[in-house]
């Protein structure tokens, strides 16, 4: 049985609210803009200001937030 939409977009917006300065208007802004969560989490910087409410600093912590460097995880 598959899960109604609804259902999944109420999680896709609590999961980008975990994102630092998003809250439920940025996080649907984003959800709208994108379509997805790995859209939003994959944007640039420069992408992400393009939603109302993001300016420069909040998206540069969304990318900071979401963005590793590889070699981290391997010694």
């Amino acid at each position: 049985m598959k899960e109604k939409p609804c259902k999944k977009r109420k999680t896709q917006l609590h999961i980008l609210q975990g994102l630092p300065n998003i809250g439920s208007e940025r996080a649907n802004a984003l959800l709208d803009q994108f379509g997805s969560i790995e859209a939003v989490l994959t944007a640039t910087a420069d992408e992400l200001q393009k939603i109302d409410g993001i300016g420069s600093g909040i998206a540069k912590k969304i990318r900071w937030a979401v963005q590793e460097e590889t070699s981290f995880y391997h010694p």
